[in-house]
């Protein structure tokens, strides 16, 4: 009697703290859950946040729209052709970048192009805290 109640003790305490533990999110798993957008989606997203932190005009964010999506698209398709993988396609991405940024440097005035300079390099700080040391150019 004294054997058969151990052991159901003992097996509920074990079910017990078994079905009160969560199970682990894998980053994997975070990374299906979010949505992937297309090209032009994230350069309306991009020109979007430009225009509300660097204060764009009008047509300050229609030039800077077609070069977001114009990027947009040549990364999509250079992720394409690499299957994702980014440090391979790195001397593809040198010259596009730079291309942006000479474009970018002559649609915003001085200011707004220090301060989305300041900014990027605060994304890439955060970028680095939350995922480990990354490249310069990834956020460019």
């Amino acid at each position: 009697m004294k054997k058969s109640f151990l052991i159901l003790a003992l097996v509920s305490l074990t079910s017990i703290t078994g079905f009160s533990q969560t199970p682990a999110q894998t980053p994997a798993t975070k990374q299906t859950q979010k949505t992937k957008l297309n090209p032009d989606e994230k350069a309306q997203k991009l020109t979007q946040y430009m225009t509300t932190e660097l204060g764009l005009t009008t047509e300050q964010q229609q030039k800077v729209a077609a070069l977001n999506s114009s990027k947009a698209t040549q990364l999509a398709a250079i992720k394409t052709k690499y299957n994702g993988d980014m440090k391979a396609a790195q001397t593809e991405l040198k010259p596009i970048k730079q291309q942006y940024n000479t474009s970018l440097k002559t649609i915003l005035s001085p200011e707004q192009f220090t301060k989305w300079e300041q900014i990027k390099k605060q994304k890439k700080e955060e970028y680095k805290q939350k995922q480990g040391p990354i490249s310069p150019e990834d956020l460019e």
